[in-house]
C-alpha cells in the first residue's frame, strides 16, 4: 500500500457520515414543514392563508420535497442495514443520538411553551404543532430501539440468516430457524 493511497476503512465511514448527515437534515426539514402545516390546521380560522402565502409555500415545499426524499433515503439505509455492520457503526450511533437530542429539546421546549400559553388563557397552535411533530419521530425511534427490533442488526453481526423484512421482529418465529428469529 503506497503512502498516498487512502485507507480502505475511510470510504465507508465517510459515506456513512454524509448519508446520515443528509438523513438528519432531511428529517429536520420535513418536520419543520409538517409542523408549519399542522400549525395552520390547528388555527381556528376558516382561512388557512391570511397574508402569509410565503409561509404556506415554505411549509408545503419542505413537506412535499424533503418528506419523500427522507422516505427514499431511509428505505435505502434500511435495505443496507444488515450489510457489513451498518447499524454497528459509530455514525449510526451519532445519528440516533443527535436526532433524539434535537427532537427531545424541540418537543419539550415547544410543548412547555404551548402549555404555559394555554394556562395563561391563550392558544398558540403553532407552538403545539412544533412540539408534537418532533416528538413523533423521536418517540417512534426510541420505541423501536428499546423494543429490540434493531438489536440484532445494530450488533454488527452482519447477515442474520433471516430473509424476513424485520429479522428481529419476525412474525414467523416458530417456523423460522434463522439465528435472529430464534
Amino acid at each position: 500500500m503506497s503512502a498516498g493511497a487512502p485507507s480502505a476503512t475511510a470510504e465507508p465511514t465517510l459515506r456513512r457520515l454524509i448519508v446520515y448527515g443528509l438523513l438528519f437534515a432531511l428529517v429536520t426539514i420535513a418536520a419543520i414543514g409538517v409542523a408549519g402545516l399542522l400549525g395552520r390546521l390547528l388555527t381556528l380560522r376558516a382561512e388557512l392563508v391570511t397574508g402569509d402565502v410565503q409561509g404556506l409555500a415554505r411549509s408545503l415545499a419542505f413537506t412535499l420535497i424533503a418528506g419523500p426524499l427522507t422516505a427514499v433515503l431511509w428505505w435505502v439505509l434500511w435495505r443496507r442495514a444488515g450489510l457489513s455492520g451498518e447499524r454497528g457503526s459509530l455514525t449510526w450511533g451519532l445519528y440516533v443520538t443527535a436526532m433524539s437530542v434535537v427532537s427531545l429539546i424541540t418537543a419539550a421546549s415547544a410543548l412547555l411553551a404551548a402549555g404555559a400559553d394555554l394556562a395563561a388563557g391563550t392558544w398558540q397552535p403553532r407552538l403545539a404543532a412544533t412540539g408534537v411533530v418532533p416528538a413523533a419521530p423521536g418517540g417512534t425511534l426510541h420505541f423501536r430501539l428499546w423494543s429490540g427490533r434493531w438489536a440484532e442488526r445494530s450488533s454488527g453481526g452482519g447477515d442474520t440468516g433471516c430473509r424476513h423484512p424485520f429479522a428481529r421482529g419476525c412474525r414467523q418465529r416458530r417456523s423460522c430457524r434463522a439465528p435472529a428469529c430464534l
